[in-house]
């Protein structure tokens, strides 16, 4: 059995006033209140079992109960967390699970109880445990993205924030581990084209992918492609892409995704803004980012990006996209942990630009630890960096005696590497 953690944040939250059903994308980075259920379900073609449903709440005014729970084929999953009346904090279902069957629509749903009030969801996640090699749903997710330009590909990030970007190297996803993209989805909301429009994926700027969907003149809900897939190489680097056929009205899609299995057990968490956040100039000098979700903004307080892991892991391999920098000394990126500086760090070369990552560096998560990026640039004269999309690997591990080995999938010398183990030292 191999396990991943999906992960979703919004850094400025998802609010909700009382009384309300709003619905939400399980399995993708992003959060936001989606009001049609249907615009925010997932086909999961993967049988599994969903455990320890959680939701943090960051603000509560709401004086009566609300209930945050999973949805299956617009039916109450197993899993529920009940709100009590202006409570914050951390909200887990540790009792129940929901066993996933292929071509079922999953997904989270708050409804807000009381007569005033209103609550602030700050992110959510659910671990999914699969037989086999690990299965990780990747994803992008945003209200009502439309695109009417004809005769035209745009590009979108392969986890993040969801937009058609007419640049290309700006939502680029680098893969710091082998495996396979398989079962492209996408919702489309609304569709005025009057020509079939076709989505798919490309790699490294120049091959177009094997996944490939038409979506044909006026066509909406829900299209996939579960024959085809894409074999990634590390380093190599996805987007998915939109292409428009001629004539004229836009078309307008919720979500974006597609499974990453790996034969190592490695799964990636992204954060991602197509646009990128600046840091910097004469703000202040060291900022914060969450490590999934969408990067809305820059953050001056850490509590406001943390996310607590929920899984044991071993993080590796943390990298970032700069598509700006105009810094006149280097900046160092790291990971937190707790509150303090973990040992993945890197360095972004001052005036320059394009991907930087940790290739040495190996950290420990814990279940109970909370987890977020850190941006210090040394200082604030004359200093603006722009970051597209920050990431890293992880893989799902329960070890702490050489016995515990076969949990982390480890099972000769040569897994001992792949596991990010080197030496005894290195099991804690």
């Amino acid at each position: 059995m191999a396990k991943s953690l999906f992960l979703s944040r919004n850094s400025s939250g998802a609010n909700v006033g009382f009384g309300l059903t709003r619905s939400y994308w399980l399995g993708m980075g992003a959060i936001a209140n989606i009001t049609t259920e249907t615009n925010a379900q997932t086909t999961f073609r993967t049988n599994g079992t969903l455990t320890n449903l959680y939701v943090f709440i960051s603000t509560n005014t709401n004086n009566g109960t609300s209930t945050y729970k999973t949805r299956k084929n617009v039916g109450d999953g197993s899993m529920s967390v009940s709100i009590t009346s202006s409570t914050t904090g951390k909200f887990e279902d540790t009792s129940n699970s929901d066993a996933i069957t292929a071509g079922e629509e999953w997904n989270y749903q708050l409804i807000t109880g009381g007569t005033s009030g209103n609550i602030v969801i700050r992110h959510t996640g659910s671990i999914y445990e699969v037989s086999g090699n690990v299965v990780h749903r990747m994803g992008a997710g945003d209200i009502s993205q439309g695109f009417s330009t004809a005769s035209a590909t745009v590009f979108n990030c392969i986890g993040g924030s969801f937009f058609w970007d007419t640049v290309e190297t700006d939502v680029q996803y680098k893969f710091q581990t082998a495996g396979t993209l398989r079962n492209l989805f996408i919702v489309v909301s609304a569709n005025a084209r009057g020509t079939a429009s076709t989505v798919g994926t490309k790699k490294n700027g120049a091959t177009t992918g094997n996944l490939t969907m038409s979506i044909g003149a006026s066509a909406t809900g829900i299209f996939e492609d579960i024959s085809n897939t894409d074999v990634v190489a590390d380093n190599d680097l996805w987007v998915y892409t939109l292409t428009t056929g001629t004539g004229t009205g836009s078309i307008t899609s919720q979500n974006i995704s597609c499974e990453f299995t790996t034969v190592n057990n490695r799964f990636h968490f992204s954060c991602h803004e197509e646009a990128g956040v600046a840091y910097g100039s004469t703000l202040q000098q060291v900022d914060f980012a969450s490590v999934a979700g969408i990067l809305i903004t820059r953050l001056e307080t850490e509590v406001a990006c943390q996310q607590e892991a929920n899984l044991s892991m071993v993080f590796s391999n943390m990298e970032v996209y700069v598509n700006a920098n105009t810094a006149a000394n280097n900046a160092t990126v790291r990971l937190r942990k707790n509150g303090n500086n973990g040992t993945e760090s890197l360095s972004v070369t001052a005036s320059t630009t394009g991907w930087f990552e940790d290739t040495a560096g190996i950290d420990n998560i814990a279940e109970t630890d909370l987890i977020n990026y850190s941006i210090d640039l040394v200082t604030l004269v004359d200093q603006v960096l722009n970051i597209n999309t920050f990431a890293i690997m992880a893989v799902a591990t329960s070890i702490k005696t050489v016995n515990d080995l076969a949990k982390a999938s480890v099972k000769t010398i040569n897994g001992l590497a792949i596991a990010s183990i080197k030496t005894v030292n290195d099991l804690a």
